[in-house]
């Protein structure tokens, strides 16, 4: 499938409209940070809003937010992990991009919002996580079709 089709499908499930983020949006998520992979899915498809559903995509202002302000993404962001989505209980869908991995393929991670990030080494942080999905668009995909795992505890 496509990723405008995967988009348009999750845009259909959720009432959120994707557009293209403005280049000043971009510019401000890169000053702040956020890596060329990640703005390279943005620059096409940005959310309008957060939704109002169980799971929310996060536009580019609350990304860069969610990397100073909110818990536990603002923990998880010195390893290198982006928040891209969040639940309607707290916890968050990452990302970690690495070597500018293309966005199709980076994996989505959900971490829960229970566990005092803070606290925990690198290396003890991905055994708190759950594989969600093999990229956005997986997880754009999985989000629609009401297949996404939303429990960031399951073993």
């Amino acid at each position: 499938m496509e990723i405008a089709d995967t988009v348009a499908a999750f845009s259909e499930k959720f009432g959120v409209l994707f557009r293209p983020a403005s280049p000043t949006e971009v510019a401000t998520a890169a000053a702040a940070g956020i890596p060329e992979s990640l703005l390279e899915f943005y620059r096409e498809f940005e959310p309008n809003e957060t939704g109002k559903e169980k799971t929310r995509f996060f536009p580019l202002d609350r990304v860069v937010a969610e990397l100073t302000d909110f818990v536990p993404a603002c923990h998880l962001s010195r390893y290198g992990y982006f928040a891209i989505a969040g639940t309607n209980h707290g916890d968050v869908y990452v990302v970690r991009p690495v070597d500018n991995q293309d966005y199709r393929k980076m994996p989505v991670y959900l971490f829960g919002h229970e566990v005092n990030f803070s606290r925990i080494s690198k290396a003890q942080v991905e055994e708190f996580c759950t594989i969600a999905a093999t990229g956005i668009p997986d997880f754009l995909s999985k989000a629609a079709t009401g297949k996404l795992e939303t429990n960031p505890f399951k073993i």
